[in-house]
């Protein structure tokens, strides 16, 4: 479980408004729980995040009903080369949760870059999510996206397509969200 070392990571981080290296896994990174990518108590923060390595070398295989990487108040970031998938049984998760509220700014001027997401076999999984939970006039606004492939865990058998429901690449949801 690589949980605590990317907490750790991020709080490092956070506290210098710094970047988070996430270096080749032999083999992948395993977590089992949200990451959350928030400032501490008002404000924003400012992390950029840069990935190296393979296809599939992060997976989630935490609870169902969260997100992968929870981000409030992310201003001015930078995120490449992240490659996550989750793992089988898991539904409704979203890999990036991007949102707002009262008590912190908003999240904007960010750039996601070169991202491969796997949202593996369950129901209502979500690649990058934006205002789910948004809950005030802040705003999540003047996000770059590029090169970012999501795919789901459905089947192509003797000709016929099974998807699954409710899967979505990006979900773009809530009041202020641009």
């Amino acid at each position: 479980d690589d949980t605590n070392a990317f907490e750790a990571a991020f709080n490092a981080a956070r506290a210098d408004e710094g970047t988070v290296i996430i270096p080749p896994a032999s083999g992948y990174f395993k977590l089992t729980r949200q990451i959350n990518v928030t400032p501490p108590g008002a404000g924003q923060i400012w992390i950029d995040v840069k990935a190296k390595g393979r296809a599939g070398e992060i997976r989630y295989s935490g609870p169902s009903n969260t997100a992968v990487f929870k981000i409030y108040g992310l201003k001015g970031a930078l995120w490449e080369g992240l490659n996550v998938a989750i793992e089988g049984g898991r539904t409704n998760v979203a890999i990036f949760d991007i949102t707002a509220d009262n008590s912190r700014e908003s999240s904007s001027f960010n750039t996601f870059k070169t991202f491969y997401l796997n949202l593996g076999n369950g129901q209502d999984n979500i690649g990058i999510r934006t205002g789910y939970q948004n809950t005030g006039p802040k705003d999540i606004s003047n996000y770059t996206f590029e090169n970012i492939a999501v795919f789901g865990g459905g089947n192509f058998d003797n000709n016929v397509v099974t998807t699954i429901p409710g899967q979505y690449a990006f979900q773009n949801l809530g009041d202020n969200t641009l």
